[in-house]
């Protein structure tokens, strides 16, 4: 029992605690705001620091056994491995176990090679400037000429919100009818869930309540104040020509380095224990991420971590605004696919390398929240993928999340034949 293995601690407050995450872990599967609950256990935790801090000799390191698992979802005495220094941090977690800017274990796993991880760096890169000339040579004349038509901030609104909505509303409207369906094929590839990591009703209206303001009121208001700045920064007419080849590809190649280690440290400053509670946790409501959710985020969020890192290279530069339209939708198709739940590695698109292939990597950052705060070779870059390496990465990963499925699927089959 946890009052055994927490030597010199009141067991009462470890009950005590025990009882909080059970009723919390209820709150969650019903919907119910848990911050109270959450208040109560940051209280209790304070309680047993303060009782063992002086006792719990410094060399004992918080180690977690395999996959690094949110502690709220697990028994406190699942959770021991060395000791009571382990379970208090482990429970101190619980409380806010996103606030985490450097989660590292100790000892350190092993990295991959790096050739291994810029190679595949290397092939997004290539695959996305040759996806992006194509795009933009195909809908050239089409874009050139539709521009006469309106004016120019408003052409500009006008194409960046068509990207942004019809890529949303097809790319995560597909997934959800193929999952309606129950499309066989696609189903293989979704990554398991636990019952508390399923997203409630209430959170589900309020995520398709903020996309719709989202996608109909801010973004076209927000499309026409950016139009002022993107032409006084140089960016040419709509019917312009089309740079060279070689030229956007080139910026296709600095819009993704930009993004990638903007997003990764404008992302990763959001999880420090300043800033997460006021400004980040909104996105990491859905512990069992969806692609809808991808954008699901306070203000503040939205323009340092999606917005800044996405178009703000290209903004600069004076890129094409059609350059701007296909980055942006090459961009989100990666994070609503990342967002989705459904690994595609071991498809046949996944093996040619038409998908991001790195669900995996930022759903272990949502359900277990520690790390992974970018794409892969930014996470190996900075050593922040400790635990999601430790577990086994994306093949153990999802091994285990597929271990809880099964467990729910026999517990349900067991219940109805009862």
């Amino acid at each position: 029992m946890a009052g055994d293995v927490l030597q010199g601690v009141n067991s009462k407050r470890v009950e005590d605690l025990i009882a909080v995450l059970r009723q919390m872990r209820e709150m969650e599967t019903s919907g119910t705001s848990t911050s109270q609950a959450r208040a109560e256990i940051v209280r209790i935790v304070n309680q047993i620091r303060a009782t063992i801090v002086t006792s719990v000799p410094k060399r004992r390191q918080f180690e977690r056994v395999g996959p690094s698992e949110d502690p709220t979802d697990t028994e406190p005495e699942l959770l021991l491995q060395s000791g009571a220094a382990a379970d208090i941090q482990a429970m101190s977690a619980v409380a806010d176990v996103s606030s985490s800017f450097s989660p590292r274990l100790s000892p350190r796993p092993e990295y991959p090679p790096f050739a291994r991880v810029a190679g595949r760096w290397a092939w997004v890169n290539v695959r996305d400037m040759l996806f992006g000339v194509a795009f933009c040579f195909a809908l050239h004349p089409a874009y050139a000429r539709m521009s006469e038509f309106f004016g120019a901030r408003e052409y500009y609104a006008m194409t960046v919100c068509a990207a942004h909505t019809l890529t949303y509303v097809l790319f995560n409207g597909l997934l959800y009818v193929l999952e309606q369906l129950r499309f066989e094929p696609l189903l293989r590839c979704a990554i398991g869930r636990k019952a508390s990591e399923r997203p409630s009703w209430p959170l589900v209206k309020q995520l398709l309540s903020e996309a719709a303001i989202n996608h109909l009121v801010t973004s076209p208001i927000t499309s026409l104040l950016v139009f002022s700045l993107a032409d006084a920064l140089g960016m040419p007419a709509a019917n312009a020509p089309l740079p060279s080849p070689l030229h956007m590809a080139g910026l296709f190649a600095a819009a993704h380095t930009f993004n990638d280690f903007t997003f990764y440290w404008t992302h990763r400053l959001l999880h420090s224990k300043l800033l997460y509670a006021r400004f980040h946790k909104q996105h990491h409501a859905f512990r069992g991420s969806v692609g809808a959710a991808a954008e699901f985020a306070g203000p503040t969020e939205v323009v340092l971590s999606n917005q800044l890192p996405t178009v703000g290279l290209l903004l600069a530069v004076g890129a094409h605004p059609l350059v701007q339209a296909a980055w942006l939708v090459l961009r989100l198709t990666q994070t609503y696919e990342v967002h989705s739940g459904y690994e595609f590695s071991d498809t046949l698109i996944g093996r040619l390398g038409l998908t991001a292939n790195e669900t995996s990597h930022h759903d272990h950052h949502h359900s277990v929240n520690l790390g992974n705060f970018g794409a892969e070779h930014t996470d190996w870059l900075f050593g922040t993928m400790d635990h999601f390496l430790a577990g086994g990465e994306r093949q153990g990963y999802v091994q285990k999340r597929a271990e809880y499925t099964a467990a729910q699927e026999k517990e349900a089959a067991e219940a109805k034949a009862k």
